[in-house]
């Protein structure tokens, strides 16, 4: 899953989420997951560079741990 914004860095990611900024997780797969419940994130997308571990309520990304 990635995110549409493009976040540097995961700490921009968590700051974003807890100022209660809506942003919400892509699926990138051809049999999409399920809008809740737990996630993988790879960002930035081109890069792949940094990955978490989200929390997802209809794709809307609650918790980045």
């Amino acid at each position: 899953m990635y995110v549409a914004a493009k976040f540097k860095t995961k700490k921009s990611l968590k700051a974003a989420i807890k100022a209660g900024e809506e942003v919400y997780a892509i699926s990138n797969s051809m049999h999409p997951e399920s809008g809740t419940g737990r996630a993988t994130l790879s960002m930035p997308v081109d890069y792949h560079r940094w990955y978490a571990q989200i929390e997802i309520e209809n794709f809307k990304i609650v918790k980045v741990k």
